[in-house]
């Protein structure tokens, strides 16, 4: 779960920043692609991006995970 969190902070900070800079009010949905690879569990990052959501644009949004397949022969 930590590691859910770290990421769902990240994505949050970054998706409210550039939402500020275009004058946005309120982010009303969020997809992000994570890989197959990176080890995130979809359960525990959808909760951490609730927890980490919470005060900022993006409270109450939907919030969307897509897997994305590894790549072979990249690290």
């Amino acid at each position: 779960m930590v590691h859910e969190l770290a990421l769902a902070q990240e994505a949050v900070r970054l998706v409210a920043r550039d939402a500020a800079r275009r004058g946005c009010r309120q982010v009303t949905r969020v997809k992000l692609r994570c890989g197959e690879l990176t080890a995130v569990l979809p359960e525990a990052m959808r909760l951490a991006f609730t927890c980490a959501s919470r005060g900022t644009l993006l409270e109450g949004a939907l919030y969307r995970k897509r897997r994305q397949p590894g790549l072979p022969g990249r690290v």
